[in-house]
């Protein structure tokens, strides 16, 4: 909410013993001064002096706060305008205590940056009076932060304009030999995505999408005191809530992803569980050999950490969700080694099910994990995989042979439907009658 104060010298004497705000001329003949709450150095208050006719044309927050017809701010503006004129003294050449001030206690969720958050809005400023930013150079977190400020201050396109014609956009992503944690990475992929989606910029889209779902750096689920530390420093910022339903988006696509290797996980040890005999050698030990391989794959699978034993009889609580890098999780599943229970044996064990899966899957995250920005900003009801109908069927035998490289849209479809499905049949066993024991 916007508060206009400021009558008078006096009151500037009073602000300033009550709180140590920043003071900046955004240009030396404004006619007014604006304190922003937190948009100084270590979130003090920042007083700039800046101009009522440039800001009312370049942001359609200050055209109508500052109307003198239809909010108090305007209208008290005006009242102090008239009487410095009254006194002989033009508001654009009156002294900074004779100024009309209001103050704005709601700046956006802005986050840290390296520089600073007063340089962020001193640069803002300048922009919505048409002057160049000091700096020519800035970083992403900078960017992300004008944003929020154009955002709040309904200014985006003049915002976008100037970024666009000054080329501020980093041109590699990400920057060669640049080494960062998890935590910055994540950071740093939200804040272009919220740069993405509020300047319309689709450059940074796929990479940024892609490295989100795949790798997950992820703090949603922290639990950790280190982790939980290192997120509260940097939380504030809006980029950790995207918006658009993005950020909803994200997080589900990742978790059909996850359920789908479950589904296949779990496909894999029911072949072996079933009454359809998965050595096909016709010995008399491939009884012996189905429960063989059945063991070897729970001993695998549990030990690379994708299946938990517990018990119906009683379990103190679920397990976190997998937090690893989807990539490298299938990477572990491709080491699954070719037991044999003896040497006549051979290629009757979860490999020969598991290893042309994975390839299919591989295939298609390859070309779909990086989400579409064309797609997702002109045919968001087919393309999102959140809040829709899924796939009732699917089976891998059947996409395999229509999958075919397609063009996008038929791609992102038949991902759709693989990674939404309710009920997924990765080998004959799952569709036998005898299924489950039956």
């Amino acid at each position: 909410m916007a508060v206009p104060e400021g009558t008078g010298a006096e009151d500037e004497a009073n602000h300033a013993a009550a709180s140590p705000t920043e003071s900046a001329e955004i240009v030396a003949n404004g006619d007014l001064r604006v304190e922003l709450e937190g948009g100084g150095k270590n979130g003090a208050p920042l007083l700039v002096r800046v101009d009522r006719a440039h800001l009312r044309k370049a942001s359609r927050y200050f055209h109508v706060l500052l109307d003198s017809h239809k909010f108090a701010e305007g209208s008290a503006l005006q009242d102090r305008h008239d009487h410095l004129r009254s006194q002989g003294v033009r508001p654009a050449d009156g002294p900074n205590g004779l100024l009309p001030r209001i103050r704005i206690g709601d700046t956006g969720r802005m986050g840290p940056c390296p520089e600073g958050i007063g340089a962020v809005t001193l640069d803002f400023f300048r922009v919505l009076h048409g002057l160049p930013m000091q700096r020519p150079r800035h970083s992403v977190a900078f960017l992300a932060n004008a944003v929020i400020l154009a955002d709040r201050f309904d200014s985006l396109p003049v915002l976008s304009a100037y970024i666009k014609a000054h080329r501020l956009f980093p041109s590699k992503d990400p920057i060669p030999g640049e080494v960062l944690t998890a935590l910055a990475q994540e950071q740093r992929d939200r804040q272009r995505l919220l740069i993405c989606t509020l300047l319309d910029h689709p450059s940074w889209f796929g990479p940024a999408t892609g490295r989100l779902v795949a790798y997950d750096y992820d703090m949603r689920h922290a639990t950790s005191t280190a982790k939980s530390v290192a997120r509260s420093a940097v939380a504030q910022g809006l980029w950790w809530s995207l918006p658009d339903e993005l950020e909803a988006e994200l997080l589900h696509r990742r978790e059909c992803i996850l359920e789908t290797l479950h589904s296949l996980q779990v496909g894999v040890m029911e072949s072996y569980m079933s009454r359809i005999r998965q050595c096909t050698l016709g010995y008399d030990s491939s009884v012996q050999c189905d429960d063989f391989q059945l063991g070897q794959a729970v001993r695998f699978f549990n030990r690379i950490g994708t299946l938990r034993m517990s018990s119906n009889l009683y379990d103190s609580g679920f397990s976190d969700p997998f937090m690893g890098n989807v990539k490298r999780l299938i990477a572990n599943l491709r080491q699954f080694p070719p037991y044999q229970i003896d040497g006549n044996h051979a290629h009757c064990g979860p490999r020969t099910k598991l290893i042309p899966a994975l390839d299919f899957l591989q295939t298609v995250l390859a070309r779909e994990t990086d989400m579409c920005w064309t797609c997702w900003r002109q045919d968001r009801a087919n393309y999102r995989w959140s809040d829709v109908e899924p796939a009732r069927h699917w089976r891998l035998e059947s996409d395999m042979a229509a999958w075919k490289g397609q063009r996008c849209r038929e791609s992102h479809r038949q991902a759709k439907a693989m990674f939404t499905a309710l009920h997924r049949v990765w080998n004959e066993a799952q569709e036998s009658p005898f299924h489950h024991g039956e």
